[in-house]
């Protein structure tokens, strides 16, 4: 016999794992065949925080030379290995254009994690990137979130005191990250990719302690 798990739904409506279990009357052959994931990553900040450059540096390694602003949705596709599952992310880069906020919105929509981008070096990067992130929260629940401050290798102009104050109000977690420097930016995607998974994860293990205990009380009967 087998049993088949799917916890969620479709990429783009949320998160979701499928895991296939099998077994041969053995508990000790009990064996998880496939595990996957597929995450949808809404990336927001103003212009000029970065937020381009960070994603073709965590998606294939490189650096932007010239900087161009993004016009409407940005997609880039990625899949990494959490403790021994595949995760397949769908990151968005969205533009902080106003024109374009109602667009913007339409893509949020689903969203698995939220990754909030500003510049270091520029309060009022900051302050929109802080009205942006109250707008995503007023409208949508992710499951996991975390705010990126970007260019660590520059000096820093806006107060650890402000950014404590956001990251304590929407309770997420808070990287320092450099893309010249390559610092830090699998650390901040591999937090919020864990924190969003680690509810099925849970669920994944207690399924396969559920269905051991079956097969001892089977024995023991």
């Amino acid at each position: 016999p087998s049993s088949v798990k799917s916890i969620g739904c479709d990429a783009f409506e949320g998160c979701k794992m499928l895991t296939k279990i099998t077994y041969e009357n053995d508990p000790s052959k009990l064996e998880i065949l496939s595990k996957s994931f597929k995450l949808k990553i809404s990336i927001l900040g103003p212009e000029k925080a970065g937020k381009t450059s960070l994603l073709e540096r965590y998606v294939n390694g490189h650096i932007i030379d010239t900087y161009n602003s993004t016009i409407g949705i940005d997609t880039e596709i990625k899949n990494i290995d959490i403790i021994g599952n595949n995760v397949e992310l769908i990151l968005l880069d969205t533009t902080s254009s106003a024109s374009f906020q109602s667009f913007s919105a339409f893509f949020y929509r689903g969203s698995d994690c939220m990754v909030a981008v500003f510049d270091l070096n520029n309060r009022n990067s900051f302050n929109y990137c802080k009205k942006m992130v109250k707008d995503f929260f007023d409208s949508y629940k992710p499951l996991a979130s975390i705010l990126i401050g970007n260019k660590s290798d520059l000096n820093h102009d806006v107060p650890n005191e402000d950014i404590e104050l956001l990251v304590n109000e929407y309770n997420i977690k808070y990287f320092e990250v450099s893309v010249v420097n390559n610092s830090n930016i699998d650390e901040a995607f591999k937090y919020v990719v864990t924190e969003a998974i680690k509810d099925d994860l849970e669920e994944e293990n207690r399924l396969k302690k559920l269905i051991n205990d079956g097969f001892m009380n089977q024995n023991g009967d």
